[in-house]
């Protein structure tokens, strides 16, 4: 079977419109995957959403680290102790193996909070940001994941 022989003849059909519909088809793509990067960076969220976002991130870290000082010291920081004593080794705990976390303040400059167990034995301990309006028990707080 014989093929035909190439044509390079200045007549010849160049796929020039198969050639536009893949540069059309990859700008679309590129279009795409700059959108989703934008979406997925918070860049269309409001100032106070990228700051309860920050706010939430640092509470999942800050439990995270009481959580390890938990399993380490083999007690929750006490009210005494706060959350200073993830960064700072407290008198007395020898076992300590921290820093577990560097202290840090909340996105509207309010050091978090932390709400020790309470006696009963329970580890319903809790870390929150009294959020905006700096006030502790009103809806803009911020607590993640909540209490244990």
């Amino acid at each position: 079977m014989d093929r035909p022989p190439l044509d390079y003849s200045p007549t010849a059909p160049s796929g020039r419109g198969t050639q536009m519909w893949v540069a059309i088809l990859l700008g679309v793509v590129a279009l795409g995957v700059l959108l989703e990067g934008l979406c997925a960076s918070g860049a269309f969220q409001t100032p106070s959403q990228r700051r309860r976002v920050a706010a939430l991130n640092d509470l999942i870290a800050l439990r995270t680290a009481v959580e390890q000082f938990q399993r380490d010291c083999g007690h929750y920081p006490t009210a005494a102790e706060g959350l200073q004593s993830l960064s700072v080794q407290p008198p007395g705990l020898p076992q300590w193996q921290g820093p577990y976390a560097k202290t840090r303040m909340d996105p509207w400059g309010r050091p978090y909070v932390y709400l020790p167990p309470p006696p009963d034995g329970s580890d319903a301990y809790q870390v929150i940001s009294i959020g905006p309006d700096g006030q502790r028990g009103t809806p803009d707080d911020v607590n993640f994941p909540g209490p244990r």
